[in-house]
């Protein structure tokens, strides 16, 4: 137990924290961008979810705002403001104000259109509240600019259990899904993808009919997705295993988004990935992008040369 409280509570770099909260941010502003163009349709006083007709109970709280202020300028209103504190959480700038009224807006939107919500809007949900408790401004963010010239690189070590929370949270995603899928007959003998890919491709809008025809594909496609469902929440505790579990998870999500039309799921799972990145991967990849701008300066430098040795061309 003292070995898990380590881990738990223990001191760690501030950029998985600022990435978690760029990840958050940039996965609501496309989701912002994708319902703008049916709102007023959708969330409108007369729209499909409207409120012409009285509700059988009061809705009364923060959460239902939305129900009582939806004429097409309050929706205006909630929507512009809603992008322009995301927009401020991507940047850092007021981080944990900004990233709170995120968290708010989202459970508006949430609380407004719960026949439209699905596995994203929830998983977002759940990794939001936990990015709540992260000082995710530390780095990567218009406030660590302005409070560099006061603060040392050394404040950049921030406490990191509500991202450990997040591993946690995305670990038990797969597992429980995993559980729940398991004694079921369509995962048991195999079917399960063909049932699922009815429900039409996101690229083409009417399932792959290709695919449908060819059962061992169907079989492989529904017991990989078991197997790593069941691995994963195990494996991404496992640093040296952690990479190629990221990976399976990955080439999993990419089918979904092939072939299912589940928006933005496969999205908000990465998000919970980022949760996974420490500081040895952050200096890793530095030192790769480092020696990548020096190979490339080498080349342009190299270039140069050979333009320069170049013999000009005279005219007769």
């Amino acid at each position: 137990m003292k070995q898990i409280g380590k881990w738990f509570f223990e001191i760690g770099d501030a950029r998985t924290a600022a990435a978690l909260r760029i990840g958050l941010c940039a996965w609501y502003l496309l989701v912002l961008w994708d319902f703008y163009p049916a709102m007023s349709l959708l969330f409108g006083h007369a729209g499909l979810f409207g409120t012409l007709e009285r509700f059988p109970y009061r809705l009364s709280g923060f959460q239902y705002l939305l129900y009582t202020h939806n004429s097409d300028t309050d929706l205006r209103i909630w929507f512009w403001s809603s992008v322009l504190v995301a927009v401020m959480g991507l940047l850092g700038l007021f981080s944990r104000l900004s990233v709170l009224l995120t968290y708010a807006s989202m459970i508006l939107f949430r609380e407004r259109g719960p026949f439209i919500t699905f596995g994203a809007d929830l998983v977002m949900n759940c990794v939001g509240l936990w990015i709540l408790f992260l000082d995710c401004g530390r780095a990567w963010s218009i406030d660590n600019l302005i409070r560099a010239r006061r603060h040392s690189e050394a404040d950049r070590l921030i406490e990191l259990w509500p991202v450990k929370a997040i591993q946690i949270q995305v670990a038990l995603v797969y597992l429980v899904t995993g559980i729940v899928k398991l004694p079921t007959r369509p995962w048991q003998d195999g079917s399960a993808v063909y049932y699922a890919i009815q429900v039409g491709s996101v690229l083409k809008g009417h399932p792959s009919s290709w695919l449908v025809h060819h059962h061992d594909v169907l079989l492989f496609m529904t017991y990989a997705t078991l197997v790593i469902e069941a691995s994963i929440p195990f494996l991404l505790f496992y640093r040296p295993m952690r990479f190629w579990a990221m990976l399976a998870g990955f080439a999993m999500h990419s089918g979904i988004d092939l072939f299912m039309s589940i928006r933005f799921f496969s999205l908000a799972m990465y998000v919970g990935y980022i949760s996974f990145i420490d500081r040895n991967d952050w200096e890793k990849w530095l030192c790769l992008a480092h020696k990548g701008r020096l190979l490339l300066f080498r080349v342009l430098l190299q270039r140069m040369g050979e333009d320069e040795k170049s013999p000009v061309p005279t005219s007769h």
